[in-house]
């Protein structure tokens, strides 16, 4: 077979990697092409990359799909980058003896080809095939690696891999870029990779009970997300701060409360209704964040509103059933009506809270009511008879 080698970070994997293995399918008569995460590189700063393991999953999420994408471990389990030819040696051993090797190699690296460890050795045991790049002059390498005996040749693809960092750069302010898959974003998200660490330090505000159900909440929140076509950064982002309030003792929550000018007393009657709201403060205050529809994801959580958006539809039902939550009447209906539809989630949340809540002698917070009146009419209606709290 003829069998393109695809080696590189890939970090993270994207449209634009994805572009260049299908054109070297396509329009280089190659029968299998072998993606290679490479191992940590070490010039890189800590914590800047994804870990070795991450970029495979991410490889194999982003060349699913086609057969002849072969995601390969061969680097990324040791601790340092390997030289090429070692890599194409061991391939030779191990799973590619009788195979012609085509080695893909972007035009940026093209000039230092010659320089690479045993250069010669690697031109003898594979062609060169070049992902050309805009703003690279390719004239002058091509002719000094043909004249070195390499059997050199262009790729002809239309979208040449962008800049990671580019990619990074646009994560850290969660945007999804264009060039990332719905399955890789989410992969992103779920791992938190490339987004703001500091985030992460939520977890000294909470017991490792409450930390734990966190991250149970940003997993079923993400999973969610792509299943609605919900922007699953800013899904995480909502799910890790929903409840940053919730362990603060409830003076505390109301110091912060009548600071922020919050007079609601549907909200100030107890911690439960409060931290919602709370979170929303520290979250905009302490952790930066200033997109509007998170905020609201984070104070609406537990009671809903009227006009809850689809971001914040999904943090609600999240809460509700992430994957840790004990069981309660109606939470394995609740889970399954989660990935059919948003609104009849939320209905039945709200009416399984109502049936619990009036069970006990209190009193049903009228903004849960007033949610659960908008959100009715938008439940298709063949999923409506499964928002009964009263069904098994």
């Amino acid at each position: 077979m003829q069998v393109g080698i695809f080696g590189g970070c890939f970090d993270p994997p994207h449209n634009g990697h994805l572009a260049v293995a299908e054109a070297a399918l396509r329009t280089a008569g190659l029968d299998q092409v072998l993606i290679i995460p490479s191992a940590q590189p070490l010039a890189r700063k800590p914590g800047m990359v994804a870990s070795p393991a991450d970029r495979l999953n991410m490889c194999g999420l982003c060349f699913a799909g086609e057969p002849r994408y072969i995601v390969s471990d061969i680097e990324a389990h040791r601790e340092e980058r390997t030289p090429t030819i070692v890599t194409v040696e061991r391939l030779k051993k191990q799973q590619c003896s009788r195979d012609r090797l085509t080695l893909l190699v972007g035009a940026d690296k093209l000039a230092s080809l010659p320089d690479w460890v045993r250069a010669q050795d690697l031109f003898r045991l594979c062609d060169i095939l070049v992902c050309p790049r805009n703003g690279v002059d390719m004239a002058a390498s091509l002719e000094r690696l043909r004249t070195l005996g390499a059997r050199v040749r262009t790729l002809d693809v239309p979208e040449a891999p962008g800049a990671s960092a580019d990619i990074q750069a646009a994560l850290r302010e969660y945007t999804v870029p264009t060039e990332l898959s719905p399955r890789v974003a989410g992969y992103i998200a779920d791992h938190w990779l490339y987004l703001d660490r500091r985030i992460l330090s939520v977890e000294k505000m909470m017991t490792p009970k409450r930390w734990q159900h966190t991250l149970g909440v940003k997993t079923q929140a993400v999973r969610m997300a792509l299943i609605f076509g919900i922007d699953p950064l800013k899904a995480a982002l909502a799910a890790m701060l929903h409840d940053c309030a919730k362990c603060l003792p409830f003076e505390a929550q109301l110091s912060i409360a009548h600071e922020a000018g919050m007079t609601d007393p549907a909200f100030l009657s107890s911690s439960a209704m409060l931290h919602g709201p709370v979170g929303a403060v520290i979250a905009r205050n302490q952790f930066g964040v200033v997109q509007q529809d998170v905020l609201n994801a984070i104070t609406y959580h537990t009671v809903g509103r009227a006009g809850m958006s689809p971001l914040e539809m999904c943090i609600f039902v999240a809460d509700a059933t992430e994957p840790g939550r004990d069981q309660y009447p109606g939470l394995k209906r609740l889970r399954k009506l989660a990935e059919r539809s948003l609104e009849a989630a939320v209905l039945l949340s709200l009416n399984l809270t109502k049936q619990y809540v009036l069970s006990s002698g209190k009193h049903l917070n009228p903004i849960s009511d007033a949610t659960a009146r908008w959100v009715t009419p938008l439940v298709p209606e063949e999923l409506l008879p499964l928002t009964y709290a009263g069904l098994p």
